[in-house]
């Protein structure tokens, strides 16, 4: 099984190998950006990638992930240990690449990728429990340990990335690609229910801009910073009505870190920040006797059959 899709999708099928590289056989992300939007509050920590198949286009001409600034990030990532192929298409923008060239080498790739469900060494970084399983891994919870537990490689998070504020509106259900942007839903304590919009209004200008849909909206929101001001402009009844607020700031979380080994009978593991983890145990984790020895920080923690 794999994980593909072009601008925003490319963006999510990083931001799925973030979550889970070992869920999927590979990744094809298509003109995204590997650091995923900030906003889904996931850890960029290009650690996790580590062992995770990942083929992605990009383009030289894009205006909204540039791929001359994708490849910095690429080969960024892969001095961390990630293996990101890719492939710089020039004069090519915010589109499609050579369709009759890529398509035939990513079902190839289908072909040759294999998912590894037991990987020997992993490299897991997560500021989210209920995200926080890589294979025979899991990490439960997170908080400061002192610097003396504190063994594994000190956390390495990525900044930047591409901040996409969620206005907390959304379209109709079946509203045309281009039709006016008009608020079919609004999500409770978001920036536009804050403002006081309404289910019905039809949002027709952004900081003083003209905007005739959710692409205009979308275009506009690219440039805007986190905690910056923004003012929407909407139609209400043939009534036109303005609305200030100030964009969300990204959650601040506390990551924690796991590196480990495993091989028939034995686990060792070093932390960072991590107060609570778990091992997952399948058959092939144990020694032809069904005994595990477990050792964290170099301290044997458990020693014993496995029923």
């Amino acid at each position: 099984v794999f994980v593909t899709g072009f601008s925003d999708g490319g963006s999510g099928s990083f931001s799925q190998a973030f979550r889970s590289p070992d869920n999927f056989a590979g990744y094809f992300p298509m003109m995204g950006d590997p650091l995923i939007p900030t906003t889904d509050q996931i850890q960029h920590c290009y650690t996790n990638l580590k062992g995770a198949h990942i083929y992605a286009l990009t383009g030289g001409a894009d205006p909204i992930y540039p791929g001359k600034e994708m490849e910095k990030l690429f080969k960024a990532a892969n001095k961390q240990g990630a293996d990101i192929e890719y492939t710089l298409y020039p004069d090519v923008g915010h589109t499609w690449a050579d369709n009759d060239v890529e398509f035939p080498k990513i079902l190839d790739y289908t072909e040759q990728w294999m998912r590894d469900p037991l990987p020997g060494e992993l490299d897991w970084t997560t500021d989210l429990p209920e995200l926080g399983r890589r294979a025979w891994l899991s990490i439960d919870e997170t908080g400061d340990l002192p610097k003396a537990l504190n063994k594994a490689k000190k956390l390495q998070p990525e900044g930047g990335g591409s901040f996409r504020p969620d206005l907390g509106i959304k379209a109709e259900l079946n509203a045309p690609p281009n039709a006016p942007a008009e608020v079919g839903q609004l999500e409770k304590g978001l920036v536009a229910d804050r403002m006081g919009i309404k289910e019905g209004d039809v949002v027709v200008g952004m900081d003083g801009k003209e905007v005739a849909s959710f692409t205009d909206i979308r275009m506009l929101l690219i440039k805007k910073k986190p905690g910056e001001k923004i003012s929407l402009t909407v139609d209400r009844n043939g009534k036109r009505l303005t609305f200030e607020d100030k964009l969300d700031k990204p959650a601040k979380s506390h990551p924690g870190r796991v590196q480990g080994k495993q091989k028939p009978g034995h686990v060792t593991l070093e932390v960072y920040d991590v107060k609570k983890l778990s091992i997952w145990v399948a058959p092939e984790l144990l020694d032809k006797k069904g005994r595990l020895t477990i050792k964290i920080n170099r301290d044997k923690v458990f020693d014993a059959v496995v029923t």
